[in-house]
């Protein structure tokens, strides 16, 4: 296994039970989690239902995140996310089912299926009142019940399409952060969006697009160059890594600002431009054209 690869298993395990810990690790040991057993056989029906943490540490949607995870009589583990648009929890679709194997006698084993990494998993839980412990011996996860309906947070509307080589991009429907944003500097002068779809172990499949505004003035037309000014970059994953590709000043592209309004947050516009990309062992130069590019994003920043 590569650094890299083992760098994003790491990153994996720590977003998937979140990153809000007690200072005080809570000691977990002794006993050993039981032999696996069949998860109808043997799940704490207190378990069943919705399992969230919510994080807003600041009024501004660009600091929030929200995750945990579904269980069910069946033995499924599901795991959410926020659908920013109506700010109730929803399953995250990038995520594959996660398996139950022990939910009894305060352990809960499950085994994680991710695009990157298969790994069983265990903690010591208690439930206090509507909170759900989860304990390892470095690290504590408390988990609030939610009823499945009542929102989370105040509803964000904040989408982008485009198409990339032809292809459809959308930005994420459900994620734990904001998946869809424009930031204003805070002289006012420059403007940042940021516009993802998620990330997927399915390289050259590109996932977030960067549009950057050196000299911001509102509405207007603005050409998209090299990365020392206004310009444009398209990030693709891959299982190990990520690369980015940008515009350049010999082959701009453009972004219109239709709409800009402080008072409602609210900044939509369109933009089109091809990202060129050098191959550093054949020096071959690759084009990736993004068109039809349309958004209309929550403003953050002041």
């Amino acid at each position: 296994m590569t650094y890299r690869r083992l760098l994003w298993l790491l990153v994996g395990l720590t977003l998937w039970l979140g990153c809000e810990t007690n200072q005080t690790p809570l000691s977990v040991q002794g006993s050993q989690p039981p032999p696996d057993t069949l998860p109808r056989a043997g799940i704490d029906s207190v378990l069943f239902g919705y399992w969230v943490q919510a994080h807003m540490p600041s009024p501004d949607p660009e600091s929030w995140w929200v995750t945990g995870f579904k269980i069910e009589p069946n033995g499924k583990m599901w795991r959410l996310g926020l659908e920013w648009a109506t700010g109730r929890a929803a399953i995250d679709s990038f995520y594959t089912r996660d398996t139950i194997l022990v939910a009894r006698d305060g352990w809960l084993k499950w085994f994680q299926h991710n695009v990157l990494f298969e790994v069983t998993d265990s903690a010591r839980y208690t439930v206090e009142e509507d909170t759900l412990i989860l304990a390892r011996p470095h690290r504590v996860d408390r988990y609030a019940r939610w009823d499945g309906n009542t929102p989370l947070t105040p509803p964000i509307a904040s989408w982008a399409t485009a198409k990339v080589q032809g292809r459809p991009f959308q930005t994420n429907r459900v994620s734990e952060r904001l998946p869809a944003f424009a930031r204003v500097s805070a002289d006012g002068k420059g403007l940042f969006c940021e516009l993802s779809e998620g990330f997927r172990c399915e390289f050259p499949e590109p996932r977030t697009i960067r549009l950057q505004v050196k000299n911001f003035h509102g509405p207007d037309r603005y050409a998209l160059l090299g990365p020392d000014t206004t310009h444009a970059t398209l990030v693709f994953w891959e299982c190990d890594a990520a690369f980015e590709v940008s515009t350049t000043d010999s082959l701009p592209g453009e972004l219109v600002i239709t709409s800009f309004d402080t008072r409602t947050r609210r900044c939509e516009g369109t933009f089109r431009f091809p990202a060129l990309h050098k191959d550093v062992v054949s020096n071959v130069i690759a084009q990736f054209p993004v068109e039809d590019g349309v958004f209309s994003l929550y403003v953050t920043g002041f």
